[in-house]
Parts: structure tokens; C-alpha cells; sequence
């Protein structure tokens, strides 16, 4: 993992740190919270954004889709380039990622059903050239995901800013989704927005025909009840926090909330959720150092008597991300939204 600090400063983690808590807040506000004016402010999220190494993604909660599952798939490593260039260009693969096992890929997949999960995207992995195997492990509730997580630039008076200035419609945090279902109209405001989650009230509203007073109601329910879920991320080798790994836990029913308040007391945290397979629980989190990581686990296999490491996976190496196309130096290089025209924004 190259170190590229050298790239962003101090006011670059203070202006994404804001974005994580506000991600709709307008120029002018954040260009008060980290002392630089709105076109300026604006210009430095354009160059962040530009060398891929933060952005804003807006998504269907993963607690919307009826299933969701991480998978180990083991390649023939003499197709390792074309197995990866094809799941990264795969809709349905939110995430892939390379381990410390050369022929091995850690992959995430979201559908709307268990049928359409192995039928039409496992199967479908399954038969890409070059590919062995695929171990699954399906998701059965998330607990916590990454849209809570934070950098630490920002002083208590900076983030009590951030927090007063936020489109309360749109929070920087994941919630567990209570609704609504997806109608129609419901989706195709969601699609428009995840395109591009700083992009205008009235400029959704032209775009789907609609008045703007309805689009601002529907949008406002579809972030408050945790259905689309907007986040700030950041390269993590420039975050300050570059090592991720995920462990696969066997742990006693009696002892899953004591771990997970465990995990949910840690500032890396990224994902924990319940899953049914060899392991019941999955935890990613984040480290500044691998010496930070090794002693959460040690937190985790103290938090409950019976808790074991069933698999530890250090990503090496992350080829996307919540479907964003990651390069080699682990920036974004890609996505959908990008393809997009340029939107009226904040």
C-alpha cells in the first residue's frame, strides 16, 4: 500500500470529515467550518474527487435488499487480471478484494431475493472464466455499516458546525431501514439520486417531471427511514486508517450482543452483521496499524467466553468498493454516477 499522504492535508480529512456527518451541507457552510470560501472549498472537494481519493456514493441501504451475502471465490491464479476485471464490471458485486492467498477473491453481492441471489449472481460468478469455486455466506441482519464511520480531523466545536448545518433530510449515518418499500415513483427518485447525492432539489424535480415541494417530501422520506443512504468516503491509505480486515466469527447466541458492543465501541468500525454458514458473525473494521488490529481482535475474542476465528482476511489490496471501480493505488476510478452529465450542486 503506497504512501501518498503527501496528497491531501489537514483541511482536505477537515472537509470529508464534514461531509461524512453532513454530506448535503452547502459550500458556503463548509467553507466556514474549515476556514476557506465556498469557491475554494469547492474547488478542493473537485480535486479530492477528481484524483479518486474521496467521494460521495449514495445507495440503496443494504438493509432493503432481501439478501446479501460475502462469498470467497478461488481462481485459477494464471487468470487472476480477467476474474477480476469481470466482477469488478459485474452490477451486482458491490465489493472485491484480495486477501493474503494469491488464488483467492473476497467479494460482496446484494439482490432483492434469495433466488435471484444464487440463480442469477452466484450462478452467474460461478460460471465466470477462470473462476473454481465460491464459498458463500449469506447475510441474515446487518447490525452497523460503513456510512457510520469517521475520520478524526475535525475538533468538537468544528463537528457541533457540521451537525447544525446538515440537511437533516440527509444524514451522514446509516440507520436500520423501516420503510418505505419501493414504489415506482419511490425508485426512480432513488436512481436519480444516487447519481449524483449533491445534486438539487429542483434539479430532481426537472429531471422527473415532478413539483419540487413533492420531490423534497419523497426524497426527505426515502433518507429518514434509512431506504437510500448517503456516505463520504476516502482513500484509505490517505485516511490516516489503512488496514482493513474482516473476521468470520463462531460465537455463542448468548454472547453476540457483549461482541457486538465491543465492535461498535471501536472508531474503525465498518461492518458487522449476522450471517448463516461456518461463521455467525462478520466484522470489518479499519486500523491505523496492524499492531491497533491485532489488538481489536484480541477485544473481540475477549468479549464473550466461546468466541473463535473461523476465517481473518487482511485486504491487500481492494478492486472495489460499495461498487466503486478502485485502481491499483486504491482510488476510485469509476462509477456510475460518473457517466452521468454534470448536475446542479450545493
Amino acid at each position: 500500500m503506497p504512501n501518498e499522504s503527501r496528497t491531501v492535508d489537514e483541511i482536505d480529512r477537515q472537509l470529508v470529515h464534514a461531509l461524512q456527518i453532513a454530506p448535503r451541507i452547502s459550500w458556503a457552510a463548509l467553507g466556514e467550518i474549515i476556514g476557506r470560501s465556498p469557491a475554494a472549498t469547492a474547488q478542493r472537494w473537485q480535486r479530492l474527487e477528481a484524483g479518486g481519493l474521496a467521494w460521495l456514493v449514495a445507495y440503496e441501504s443494504l438493509g432493503t435488499h432481501s439478501v446479501m451475502a460475502f462469498a470467497s471465490v478461488t481462481m485459477d491464479i494464471d487468470q487472476r487480471d480477467q476474474v477480476i476485471d469481470a466482477l469488478s464490471a459485474e452490477g451486482r458485486v458491490m465489493a472485491v478484494s484480495e486477501g493474503a492467498i494469491a488464488s483467492r477473491l473476497h467479494i460482496t453481492v446484494a439482490a432483492d431475493n434469495l433466488q435471484t441471489l444464487i440463480g442469477d449472481v452466484l450462478d452467474h460468478v460461478a460460471h465466470i472464466p477462470g473462476i473454481v469455486d465460491v464459498h458463500a455466506r449469506f447475510v441474515a441482519r446487518l447490525l452497523a455499516e460503513g456510512a457510520s464511520w469517521r475520520l478524526d480531523a475535525l475538533d468538537p466545536a468544528q463537528q457541533r458546525m457540521a451537525l447544525e448545518s446538515a440537511d437533516h433530510g440527509a444524514p451522514g449515518v446509516w440507520k436500520q431501514p423501516t420503510g418505505p418499500t419501493f414504489d415506482p415513483d419511490a425508485r426512480e427518485l432513488a436512481h436519480a439520486f444516487i447519481r449524483d447525492p449533491r445534486s438539487k432539489v429542483a434539479w430532481l424535480a426537472d429531471e422527473l417531471g415532478r413539483h419540487e415541494a413533492t420531490v423534497r417530501r419523497q426524497l426527505s422520506s426515502l433518507l429518514q427511514s434509512g431506504a437510500v443512504t448517503v456516505r463520504c468516503e476516502m482513500a484509505y491509505d490517505v485516511s490516516g486508517w489503512p488496514i482493513e480486515r474482516s473476521w468470520f466469527l463462531r460465537v455463542p447466541d448468548a454472547g453476540i450482543a457483549a461482541l457486538t458492543a465491543v465492535a461498535r465501541d471501536y472508531r474503525g468500525l465498518r461492518l458487522v452483521a449476522l450471517t448463516i454458514g461456518d461463521a455467525n458473525i462478520v466484522i470489518t473494521a479499519l486500523s491505523r496499524t496492524l499492531e491497533e488490529s491485532v489488538a481489536f481482535e484480541a477485544q473481540l475474542l475477549g468479549a464473550s467466553a466461546g468466541v473463535t476465528v473461523t476465517e481473518s482476511v487482511l485486504h491487500l489490496r481492494t478492486w472495489k468498493r460499495m461498487y466503486r471501480n478502485m485502481g491499483l493505488q486504491g482510488r476510485s476510478v469509476w462509477s456510475s454516477a460518473q457517466q452521468q452529465p454534470a448536475q446542479p450542486t450545493l
